[in-house]
């Protein structure tokens, strides 16, 4: 895994930084139980995956979800927000369920926000290996020189998606 995720995803890491799961939900699961604490905020893209929102409303994390559009996330919008965001979940390489893209300026303008607000990212790249032509888009982790992103990617859709491997 370490070797596939180094080479496709550009993501840097070793053997000690990877996690095998059931699934990239369990790793979300995973994630959130770990960090986030009753009243925390959550920022999320809108729309988005409905089992996410799931996941941190259980724990009773405050959401905000924040407008995407054609070249990501409303970037202004999250500079805008007048109060601490615990986490911030993403899928920039492949937006759940339009399909569209963070663009590279957006991934940069949303790391910077990131590291000054001392928010964790998780990324959830569920397919990024599925694309019509060229590579897969770089994941936003491995433009990440704080260490705040968490990676999570599934090996279920190109490996066996019986097989719910995260």
């Amino acid at each position: 895994m370490v070797g596939y995720v180094r080479e496709h995803r550009g993501i840097t890491c070793s053997a000690d930084d990877v996690i095998a799961v059931n699934g990239a939900q369990q790793a979300l699961d995973i994630v959130a139980r770990t960090l986030i604490d009753k009243g925390d905020r959550v920022l999320m893209e809108n729309p988005t995956y409905s089992g996410v929102r799931v996941v941190f409303a259980a724990l009773g994390a405050a959401i905000d979800c924040v407008r995407v559009g054609n070249g990501g996330l409303d970037i202004g919008r999250v500079l805008r927000l007048q109060h601490r965001v615990k986490l911030a979940y993403v899928t920039p390489s492949h937006r759940f369920p339009t399909g569209g893209v963070m663009l590279l300026p957006s991934r940069l303008a949303f790391l910077r926000w990131a590291h000054d607000c001392e928010t964790v990212v998780v990324e959830d790249d569920y397919d990024s290996e599925y694309r019509y032509g060229g590579r897969p888009i770089e994941a936003i982790q491995s433009l990440d020189t704080h260490g705040q992103v968490i990676y999570l990617g599934t090996f279920s859709k190109i490996l066996a998606p019986s097989l719910r491997l995260g």
